[in-house]
Parts: C-alpha cells; structure tokens; sequence
C-alpha cells in the first residue's frame, strides 16, 4: 500500500513539472531580447525615440522576423509600423 502511495506522488510530481513548463493556451510567454521594449510603458513613440539608431535597426528587424511567424507579438505591427516611421525621420 505504501509502495502504490508513493508511485502516485511521483507521478503527480512529474505531471505536475510537465504542465509547469508550458504556458497556458492563448497565454504567450513574455517577449526576450529586442522583443522585451515592446512592455515599455511609455508606448512605441517615445521608446523608439529615445532609442539610438542600431538599436532601433536591430528592433525593427525582430519584429519583421515576428510578424513572419504564425504567431506575432499582438502589438508587432503598430510597433513595426511606429519603427519605421522613426527611421524614416531619421532618414536611416
């Protein structure tokens, strides 16, 4: 009896760490590398404003590469967009 009490306890621990390891359905894991500027609080104007010209090249490419995927970052395309009208200001 103990024996089966403890297969079931290591079985729910496993169960347990595999649906741990993935988010949710509908939940997307928080965005990493270039990606992350798109939680600053100040919105995409003022961000990428304030950012110099490589950076905002390197976040203007990932979010390209994002909105090539099945599954952009719902706020992608009004960044990309906002990125590209500051490039344009820039003259980049």
């Amino acid at each position: 009896m103990l024996a089966l009490a403890v297969l079931f306890l290591a079985v729910l621990t496993l169960i347990r760490a595999a649906t741990a390891a993935k988010p949710p359905l509908g939940v997307t894991p928080p965005a990493v590398g270039p990606l992350a500027r798109l939680t600053d609080p100040r919105g995409p104007v003022l961000t990428m404003k304030s950012m110099p010209d490589d950076e905002l090249l390197k976040l203007l490419d990932a979010l390209y590469r994002n909105l090539d995927t099945s599954a952009p970052e719902p706020a992608a395309l009004l960044w990309y967009e906002v990125g590209v009208e500051e490039c344009r200001s820039r003259k980049l």
